[in-house]
């Protein structure tokens, strides 16, 4: 567990991400592939059938996948050797990231032969239920325009019919289930979005009234005259020419104004430095997400999705279902979405830390009265984290 926490980083999408942790470990891929292959070969003298599909996890390049892929390649030949058995076997990746997608092409010819479906994901944020509720990490794409909002900044440009295509993280992760067993039956579309811009859509205007009054909730449960003020200011959309006009360019304007007057004078400091610093920095991040909030305003259809979770049994519908169209945004932007992102996202944005968390434990099953437990484990012990 020390280790496991030494690796830990804040965004899992930089650093370690998928791959680079097998490049640095390459023991781990080692490990992996050998029980992989392993558990093929002692299946197929059982005479079961087999053929295990490798995936490379979050490639970006050419060199990461033939680093990788070569590794799974030498550990089958040394198990094949070992167990003087064969199995067939396909070595692929996921193509996620953006660089990945420009040279599929190149990467694909470590993974001839297996099938291909491309998925995308439209903004993921915090957790409904899964892990559990609020689930967060790192600054994803509303952490700092809601931070934002939540400060004196109240004017954000945008169009306010335009649709924020969001979706939790856990509905993400229940597409992708869906997604990898059509795959593994070869009955997969080529394309799956997971969205809700079509199915249940939020657009500009509900998400900055719904942020304005997640913030309002908790600064009225605070004291003091600073929480006092915020609690009577509320966001709103404005066009972008009301935002040139009227707020943060507009204030970075006059702030030089008052610059440019108080130069002659004999001043250690030149005045109002930090308010101009933070005013070039609210107009670079609404600048950057111009994209998001006012312009490419398209809509994403998720009806591939939606298809393979009605398709799924009765029985497992409460398990494996993709059902975005259940998401209320009030209840979930008011009283999960904003107080995950002001419990775990906020602090990093400020530079603070986050809360502690409790030391993990290992601790052994309890036996219930009727004697049933599931054994997990080589030697049948059972265990959990707390």
């Amino acid at each position: 567990l020390r280790r496991v926490e030494e690796l830990h980083e804040f965004n899992p999408m930089l650093g370690h991400r998928g791959c680079r942790l097998g490049i640095t470990y390459p023991e781990i891929t080692e490990m992996q592939a050998r029980a992989i292959f392993e558990a093929a070969v002692a299946v197929a003298k059982d005479g079961v059938k087999v053929l295990p599909e490798v995936m490379i996890p979050l490639t970006a390049t050419l060199k990461e996948m033939a680093n990788q892929a070569a590794i799974v390649h030498r550990v089958a030949a040394e198990v094949f050797k070992e167990k003087e058995r064969k199995v067939d076997y396909l070595v692929g990746t996921m193509i996620e990231l953006p660089r990945a997608a420009l040279v599929a092409d190149e990467i694909a010819k470590h993974g001839a032969g297996l099938p291909v479906a491309i998925v995308r994901p439209a903004i993921v944020e915090t957790s409904v239920a899964k892990p559990f509720q609020g689930w967060n990490e790192g600054i994803n794409t509303s952490a700092s325009l809601s931070y934002l909002l939540g400060t004196y900044f109240r004017q954000l440009p945008t169009n306010e019919k335009k649709r924020l295509d969001i979706i939790p993280v856990d509905s993400v992760c229940r597409g992708m289930t869906l997604i990898g067993a059509a795959i593994v039956e070869r009955r997969h579309e080529p394309l799956y979005q997971l969205a809700t811009s079509v199915t249940n859509p939020c657009d500009m205007r509900r998400s900055i009234e719904l942020t304005s009054l997640a913030h309002r909730k908790h600064y009225r449960a605070q004291e003091g005259l600073e929480y006092w003020l915020r609690l009577r200011l509320d966001a709103i959309p404005v066009s972008k020419e009301r935002y040139n006009r009227m707020s943060a360019p507009a204030q970075k304007a006059i702030v030089k104004s008052i610059q440019r007057a108080m130069s002659p004078l004999p001043l250690k400091k030149t005045p109002l430095v930090r308010a101009e610093r933070n005013l070039e920095r609210v107009e670079k991040l609404i600048k950057l997400f111009e994209p998001f909030i006012l312009h490419n305003e398209q809509d994403f259809v998720a009806d591939n999705i939606e298809r393979l979770s009605q398709a799924l049994p009765e029985n497992e519908k409460a398990a494996f279902r993709y059902q975005t169209t259940a998401i209320d945004w009030w209840y979930y932007w008011i009283n999960i979405h904003i107080p995950a992102l002001r419990k775990w996202t906020y602090p990093l944005i400020e530079g603070r830390p986050l809360e502690a968390r409790a030391a993990r434990s290992l601790q052994f099953e309890v036996v219930p009265e009727n004697g049933e437990v599931v054994k997990t484990g080589t030697d049948g012990a059972t265990w959990r984290y707390s």
